[in-house]
């Protein structure tokens, strides 16, 4: 079986192939985008402000999402999504209760 890949759709959402490694590929993309839908077994992902916020609670960065994504997908990860990334994930924690 042909090993799976992360690519970026024009759309912004994040696409996940079948094949081998696709579930810790899709481990990864979960840090930062909630499953949108799966389709003849590959995995669409959309990137949400709950899944980034989720991260940053648990102490990731911007640049440490970003860098994740980079390190599996077939491509440089492009730069509107990782100012998109940056822009949701700077604003945690300026709300206080």
């Amino acid at each position: 079986m042909p090993r799976s890949q992360l690519l970026f759709r024009r759309d912004g959402r994040l696409h996940v192939t079948a094949g081998d490694g696709r579930e810790r590929i899709a481990d990864l993309v979960r840090q930062c985008a909630e499953l949108s839908t799966v389709v003849a077994g590959d995995y669409v992902f959309s990137i949400s402000e709950t899944a980034l916020w989720g991260a940053a609670a648990r102490g990731a960065t911007s640049a440490d999402v970003v860098a994740s994504l980079d390190a599996v997908s077939a491509e440089p990860v492009p730069s509107d999504v990782a100012s998109r990334i940056a822009a949701f994930m700077a604003r945690w924690g300026q709300l206080r209760l």
